[in-house]
């Protein structure tokens, strides 16, 4: 072996151990700094490792696939960071959850006389709708299909609630009809004669309402417009024309079989119409 291989072979050795040396007094160094970092705050040894956002996370829809419910997050310089989550990464609880959104209902004024339609709330919405309600002034409402939330929060409101179930897609029977229009004439005829002090009852086309019925099916399409509509032609409004005045406010309501029901429907009350001999 010659001088210079052997110096050469003796090197290695000097230098791997210079390599190591220095890769020990860096993490050395880094230890150092991370004890002195603990006691400035101690929170900061608890922290996990920053998360790298992925290249393909590029919208909040990406970005919302990465957090657990409830998260909230900002990105800088390419960090993930998250809130909303507590010690030993357990999500803190909010001190109040956000009420439920409802589906707008549907008010359909005619005269002395406010319907409020809607769909069948639950217990977990039902505030939404008793806050509508509230607004529109509703004392009576009628459940057109079977209970779907506990009506003690409206009776604890002065709501009256009535049950008055009925086939769902169909006409509703005689016997329902006749209670419907019972209670129409004692919320907005004798409310309102009540109200102004006089035994006369006041005319549709010159009242505003004083009062309202929410009424509701399941979905508010199909039976509680028809009691709307069936109330609407006993005040002397013309079977189509009550049908376009419910479809302008709410939607996709009533079915053919509802229709042709609605067009061959005769009114119970008295006509306000003198007969010329």
């Amino acid at each position: 072996m010659s001088a210079q291989t052997a110096a050469a072979a003796a090197a290695v050795p000097l230098r791997h151990s210079m390599t190591t040396s220095r890769s020990q007094q860096s993490l050395s160094q880094d230890a150092a700094a991370a004890a002195a970092l603990q006691q400035q705050d101690p929170n900061s040894a608890s922290l996990a490792a920053p998360a790298r956002l992925p290249s393909s996370s590029s919208s909040p829809q990406a970005l919302n696939t990465l957090l657990p419910n409830g998260a909230s997050s900002s990105v800088s310089g390419g960090i993930l960071g998250i809130s909303g989550i507590g010690a030993g990464g357990a999500m803190a609880n909010s001190s109040s959850a956000a009420p439920m959104s409802i589906n707008k209902p549907a008010v359909v004024e005619h005269g002395n006389m406010r319907f409020v339609i809607h769909d069948a709330p639950t217990d977990g919405n039902l505030s939404g709708y008793l806050d509508f309600d509230k607004k529109k002034k509703v004392v009576a409402l009628v459940r057109a299909c079977e209970p779907t939330y506990d009506k003690t929060p409206l009776e604890n409101a002065g709501i009256r609630v009535t049950e008055l179930p009925f086939q769902d897609g169909s006409p509703p029977p005689d016997a329902m009809i006749d209670q419907w229009l019972a209670l129409v004439e004692r919320v907005f005829d004798e409310g309102n004669s009540k109200g102004s002090g006089s035994g006369k009852k006041s005319k549709s086309s010159s009242s505003s309402p004083s009062a309202a019925i929410a009424v509701h099916c399941v979905a508010g399409l199909g039976r509680a417009p028809v009691l709307v509509c069936i109330a609407l032609i006993e005040k002397g409004m013309g079977w189509m024309e009550s049908v376009e005045l419910v479809r302008k406010k709410r939607r996709g309501a009533l079915n053919l079989t509802q229709l042709r029901y609605l067009e061959t429907y005769k009114p119970r009350g008295k006509k306000d119409a003198c007969t010329i001999m």
